[in-house]
């Protein structure tokens, strides 16, 4: 992500990416929204599920994103549970349209 910012300009040098990224990648889902989960430092396994929320925030702009993306650990990887709701701008714009 901070590659990408310095790319286009908003950034000099991706150590400057903490002043616009303020919070972990996500967070485990189980019995509450935002599960404690496992020891971070262990493997995931399948079937657990967890989030992958990356955001960036502006307050000099008064502007944040942050768009989130639930994962279920399978066999083979991670099935995205959410990759059928619109994240871009214009899947955004062509849902409210419809």
């Amino acid at each position: 992500m901070a590659d990408e910012l310095v790319k286009a300009g908003i950034l000099s040098a991706p150590e400057e990416i903490d002043k616009y990224y303020l919070h972990g990648s996500g967070h485990f889902i189980g019995l509450y929204t935002h599960d404690v989960g496992e020891d971070p430092d262990n493997l995931l396994q399948k079937d657990m599920m967890f989030t992958l929320e990356p955001g960036l925030y502006f307050p000099e702009e008064g502007i944040g994103i942050r768009i989130e993306d639930t994962l279920l650990v399978t066999e083979d990887g991670c099935e995205v549970l959410t990759a059928d709701i619109p994240k871009t701008v214009v899947e955004i714009e062509a849902f409210m349209q419809s």
